[in-house]
């Protein structure tokens, strides 16, 4: 599709992607009576949502819910003409569910996700060290997960890396359907339960819980480009002693900040956030930050460009199943 054939975005079309941020299940009947739209007009508009690749479906799953318990950010350095072919190179690992380009003191970062503490040392001697371009590396382990939010529309803190000691273990059952939901986030309930060998009704008790537990959620992630937002920055910031959890409590209250880590490494805290125009970030950095508690130090580093994005994709999982008819 060319930029000619790019359908402008309405208030309608906002509305919808803003209900699917929320809530990513919704059938196109719940969705037309939330929005007092016809059947017909709410399923053309979510057709080409998807179509124009305005919005995509994820299903985030808890990394904690499934045995990783560590989230670490491996920030990377390499000879620029090499930035490309490593970041292609760490990519390729399957613990590293998204690489990015940026500006600043590191050329690279990339997110890792690993069972215990004892892991990183197997991923940094076994997967960093025959990729022989890269001149730094630090890892940065995530100690706490202040806000982590992928929405642009209905920004708020959702679920997954958060949650706290599940009463119950996930069976065999349970990653049958996060396996096919991974695979096909919208799927019915009908074809979820005979993926899974189970009942309609089982099917639908099991994914409920699962959500209620804040294991599983299903969410719509818009384009943040058609949306508007052509920045998108990591910012680092050290913090008093002291005044970190409070800094990190303030920063996850911005509607404009998404992913607040508190974190090992150069920095004690972690934040991305979007912002439509340089001068937006101007603002931010100029007047914003200054307002946060305990910030005696600050950098940007600006995401040139994604060469890998698959939150969650492989975590606890073998291949998955085949995808199912959508709702």
């Amino acid at each position: 599709m060319t930029d000619k054939q790019v359908s402008p975005l309405d208030e309608l079309d906002l509305r919808l992607i803003g209900e699917l941020e929320r809530d990513g299940r919704q059938s196109v009947s719940e969705l037309a009576g939330r929005l007092r739209m016809s059947w017909s007009t709410i399923a053309d508009r979510l057709e080409r949502l998807q179509q124009e690749k305005i919005i995509r479906f994820l299903t985030l799953i808890d990394p904690l819910a499934i045995g990783h318990t560590k989230q670490v950010l491996v920030a990377i350095n390499a000879p620029p003409s090499r930035i490309d072919s490593v970041a292609r190179r760490l990519a390729d690992i399957r613990e590293v569910y998204h690489v990015s380009i940026h500006t600043g003191r590191y050329d690279i970062f990339a997110s890792v996700s690993l069972p215990e503490a004892v892991d990183l040392w197997d991923f940094v001697s076994s997967s960093l060290a025959p990729i022989k371009d890269i001149t730094r590396a630090e890892t940065m382990v995530s100690l706490k997960v202040a806000k982590f939010s992928l929405s642009l529309l209905a920004n708020r803190s959702i679920a997954a890396g958060s949650s706290g000691p599940l009463h119950r273990s996930l069976d065999d059952l349970d990653y049958r359907l996060l396996r096919q939901l991974r695979a096909s986030p919208r799927s019915a309930y009908t074809g979820l339960a005979a993926s899974a060998g189970c009942s309609k009704a089982t099917a639908r008790r099991r994914i409920e819980r699962l959500i209620d537990d804040q294991v599983l959620q299903v969410i719509a992630v818009a384009d943040p480009i058609r949306l508007g937002y052509s920045i998108r920055a990591n910012i680092g910031l050290g913090v008093r002693p002291g005044m970190i959890d409070q800094a990190a409590s303030a920063l996850a209250a911005s509607p404009d900040t998404h992913h607040v880590v508190i974190t090992t490494g150069s920095f004690d805290l972690l934040f991305t956030t979007f912002l439509k125009t340089q001068e937006d970030l101007s603002r931010f950095v100029r007047e914003y930050l200054g307002t946060v508690p305990g910030v005696v130090s600050h950098e940007v580093m600006v995401l040139m460009k994604v060469t890998k994005d698959n939150l969650g994709a492989d975590w606890g999982f073998g291949a998955p199943s085949p995808a199912v008819p959508p709702a």
